[in-house]
């Protein structure tokens, strides 16, 4: 630690002048009181008396300095020893390393922890400068940021390295700054430094941390951009195949609706004609499967209407019964080879018309008993569909 040397020389000499006036006034009283005795006929008794009074009062306030003296000093001592055994162990205390160097750069003293870094002892150190300690490039720097401290007093922060007792360079921070002495006059410098070799190390690992979550990413949005690109073409051929389809659908219709129009309309010429009552039926119920034929092809055109959701259903009354009918009617020359019987049974007490789409109905109609008559057929013993119309809230 840092100890203050000076003797109290000028308290002490205050201390003897005073004794001094102080015995040459009681001398000088007593032999004032003597002159007054004895008149201007001083007696030897009188000299001898005085010499001996002198030199037992000079004795005695001799001694008396002197223990005054070695007791000040003791209590001094005292003190400055218990402030430095405080100052020692609280600068020990301190979990940084610490150290202390005169202006010239000796160092002065230091902390265990310094110590424990550094591989040298407080003993070791003292008196010595950091060329002699650790001569290398390093101590050329630490020297001129001391110099520097000491022309421009102020607080010094700054990360550098220190070469550990292994010899291995650990990244620090130091803080430094100046005491001074009892005039308040610059005496030498004192420091810390922190280890933050860990920290240095954790902040690496995050930078490559963070380069390589860098780099994932930009390897996955340029995975995700192909993707896009990818999903783009796709749907792009999709609306493409989507756009031929419905041509295709359009151009295929109108090239099956127009001999369809030219059948049903050749079956009507045929019924104005002179038909036997069988004939008639055939004919009817070719015209009627031609209607079918073309709902259905009116349907295919829908579909581009059912794909945007704008398919609408016509709501308009027909006869059910007679709806019911023409399509068995058109069913049953399928079901005959088949060995299929198709009958039907239509409610008397159905209303002669009901309101709904007609067409749809009879499309439905037809994949019912299409189906029906497809595995009622190949049996043992002769199939049988029946068709039953009646109202929905009866059993």
């Amino acid at each position: 630690m840092i100890n203050d040397t000076s003797k109290p020389d000028k308290a002490r000499f205050l201390i003897h002048l005073k004794v001094f006036i102080a015995a040459v006034a009681a001398i000088g009283a007593y032999e004032s009181f003597m002159q007054w005795i004895f008149g201007d006929h001083p007696l030897w008794q009188s000299h001898l008396i005085t010499i001996v009074v002198g030199a037992l009062a000079s004795v005695v306030t001799s001694f008396y300095v002197y223990q005054k003296s070695q007791q000040r000093e003791q209590a001094m001592l005292a003190v400055t020893r218990q402030s430095n055994s405080f100052n020692k162990f609280l600068v020990d205390a301190i979990p940084v390393a610490v150290f202390y160097k005169d202006q010239e750069g000796r160092y002065l003293g230091c902390n265990r922890l310094f110590s424990e870094i550094m591989g040298v002892s407080e003993a070791e150190i003292f008196g010595k400068t950091v060329y002699e300690l650790w001569p290398s490039d390093l101590a050329k720097i630490y020297h001129q940021k001391d110099l520097e401290l000491i022309a421009n007093p102020q607080i010094q922060q700054y990360e550098f390295q220190v070469k550990d007792k292994s010899g291995q360079l650990l990244d620090v921070i130091y803080g430094k700054s100046i005491f001074c002495d009892i005039n308040g006059q610059a005496a030498g410098i004192i420091g810390t430094f922190f280890d933050i070799s860990e920290k240095k190390r954790v902040e690496s690992e995050l930078a490559q941390y963070r380069k390589h979550l860098e780099s994932l990413v930009e390897e996955k949005t340029a995975a995700l951009e192909r993707s896009n690109r990818a999903l783009l073409v796709a749907k792009n051929t999709a609306e493409a195949a989507n756009l031929a389809k419905n041509l295709f659908l359009a151009n295929i219709s109108h090239e099956i609706r127009t001999p369809m129009n030219g059948v049903i309309g050749m079956t009507d010429v045929l019924l104005n004609t002179r038909l036997t009552d069988e004939q008639r039926k055939m004919a009817q119920v070719i015209r009627d499967s031609a209607q079918t034929q073309l709902g259905i092809l009116n349907d295919i055109l829908d579909f581009s209407k059912i794909e945007a959701g704008k398919l609408d259903l016509a709501i308009e009354p027909f006869a059910l019964a007679d709806m019911v009918a023409k399509t068995c009617a058109a069913l049953a020359a399928q079901a005959r080879p088949m060995g299929v019987t198709l009958r039907q049974a239509v409610d008397a007490r159905l209303p002669p018309a009901v309101v709904g789409d007609a067409l749809r109905v009879r499309q439905i109609l037809s994949n019912f008993l299409s189906n029906a008559i497809k595995f009622s057929s190949g049996l043992e013993r002769a199939g049988d569909v029946e068709v039953i119309v009646r109202q929905a809230d009866e059993e």
